[in-house]
């Protein structure tokens, strides 16, 4: 019963990851047909009430595939997600503290929160362009934004980027300046008030 148990979870994994893979291929345009399968909150949320009614006790199964495809998802090294600071930790465990510089962490992290936003946002006007003509009304707008936030990506991350490097730098021209009117000061404070000579005894 184990041996079974377990080859369904290695057939689980494997569809899961199959699956991810579909969806990322379709959102990125690399595919143009939906993913079979592919469900959002909504399509979750509606599949779950037809197990429920039909066959309550498939809910069981019903949870564990989407426990695993979370468990999945969440491994990713995708800024944001566990196994993107699994893959930083390791990086630095491997090259040393500080492969990745704050700055750069931060720009991915705001990078991935938009395409996060995007998929989303796809997969939800997916949803409701299946619920009829309503859903597909309230489908066109978040269509719209979605896409509008895919359109401005690039532009937002160069102008992070740009913005850290130029923070940086001004970061390091004040500490500059501040180490060297320290310098002057005590150059001034041993100038006006000189330490006083120790003659023989």
């Amino acid at each position: 019963a184990a041996r079974i148990a377990a080859a369904e979870v290695v057939d689980g994994l494997r569809a899961v990851v199959s699956g991810l893979g579909d969806v990322a291929a379709s959102l990125t345009g690399a595919k143009a047909e939906k993913p079979a399968g592919l469900q959002g909150p909504l399509g979750i949320a509606r599949m779950g009430a037809e197990i429920a009614s039909s066959d309550a006790s498939r809910l069981l199964d019903f949870a564990s595939i989407l426990s695993l495809n979370l468990a999945v998802f969440n491994t990713l090294p995708l800024p944001g997600l566990d196994g993107f600071m699994l893959l930083v930790l390791a990086l630095e465990a491997t090259l040393g503290k500080g492969t990745l510089a704050d700055e750069v962490k931060g720009v991915l992290n705001v990078a991935a929160f938009c395409a996060f936003v995007y998929a989303f946002s796809t997969v939800l006007c997916s949803d409701l362009e299946a619920m009829g003509p309503t859903g597909r009304a309230l489908a066109t707008p978040i269509a719209a934004a979605g896409k509008a936030v895919a359109a401005g990506l690039p532009g937002l991350l160069l102008g992070l980027t740009i913005g850290q490097l130029v923070l940086k730098q001004v970061e390091q021209s004040a500490g500059g300046s501040q180490q060297a009117q320290k310098g002057r000061q005590q150059e001034g404070n041993a100038f006006l008030f000189p330490e006083p000579r120790k003659g023989p005894r």
